[in-house]
């Protein structure tokens, strides 16, 4: 794929968009006031960016506490393209990682959020000379446990019957 470009004497920048991955030969031509001309030809390596596919939903709805098992995010990811093996760098929106468990590096992740929270994973290939990144955005969101609270231990004969008073703010 050849793209041609001409410059006048007051532009040195130029933004190229369209061309579709492997090698593109750029054409490059200068023109003065005066008429001058200079041409010059740039090979340009164009890579793909790795695609990230999430075939599950992007909301992860739990009800477990922060005190309970972590949730697992990245399980329905899938990586393609660009030059495997991948780096994955998973965060909090916000940059931070403390509600991440263990390793950020790795394409699942354990996470024990107190309050809902979005986690952003970035991929990038192993490409050279130059690497491509994606991201991607996953949500948990963090509900809280109804409140349960029996009143007591109770003993009845086998053939009465009894009320058990629950308070609970299930809703």
């Amino acid at each position: 794929e050849v793209v041609r470009f001409i410059f006048d004497s007051q532009s040195s920048n130029v933004r190229i968009r369209g061309v579709r991955p492997g090698v593109a030969s750029i054409v490059v031509e200068a023109l003065n006031t005066r008429g001058c001309r200079r041409a010059d030809t740039i090979r340009l390596r164009v890579v793909e960016v790795p695609s990230i596919i999430v075939s599950g939903p992007r909301l992860i709805r739990t009800c477990l506490d922060s005190a309970q098992t972590p949730i697992v995010v990245g399980t329905n990811l899938t990586v393609s393209g660009a030059t495997p093996p991948y780096r994955f760098d998973w965060s909090e929106l916000d940059g931070s990682r403390s509600s991440i468990i263990g390793a950020a590096d790795q394409r699942m992740i354990a996470v024990r959020p107190l309050r809902t929270t979005t986690y952003r994973v970035r991929v990038t290939d192993s490409g050279t000379p130059t690497s491509c990144s994606a991201e991607e955005l996953i949500t948990v969101e963090l509900s809280t446990q109804p409140a349960l609270t029996p009143t007591g231990d109770t003993t009845i004969c086998i053939c009465s019957d009894t009320t058990l008073r629950i308070g609970s703010n299930a809703r």
